[in-house]
């Protein structure tokens, strides 16, 4: 038997999504037009979004606990703590570094939905 969890992130999970398309109208992979469509596809999405009042203060801390390159990162590493709930990620980069730092952060591609 599977359960399904809830899709939670942190607050600025919108603005990190936004800059993603900006960045591909910029390459020309997508239109304007088509950009807008995209992110109100995102926002409709059944996420609920995160935010404490220490946030910033806890994922600069988590950061330089795991020596992480970016504090963005770390607001992740934090709202799954604070959940007690495994941080998925499509971040190789992210994976690979906190390997052997931190459990409970599986690859997304290892997901199976119930």
């Amino acid at each position: 038997m599977s359960t399904r969890e809830p899709l939670v992130a942190p607050s600025l999970l919108p603005s990190e999504i936004a800059n993603i398309i900006r960045q591909r109208v910029r390459k020309g992979l997508l239109t304007s037009d088509a950009a807008q469509t995209l992110f109100g596809e995102f926002m409709v999405l059944p996420i609920r979004f995160i935010q404490s009042g220490d946030s910033h203060a806890e994922a600069l801390r988590l950061a330089n606990r795991y020596d992480l390159d970016a504090v963005y990162d770390a607001y992740y590493v934090a709202v799954a703590q604070q959940l007690n709930a495994n941080l998925w990620t499509a971040d190789q980069h992210l994976l690979r570094h906190l390997h052997g730092k931190l459990t409970g952060v599986p690859w997304i591609g290892e997901y199976v939905s119930g």
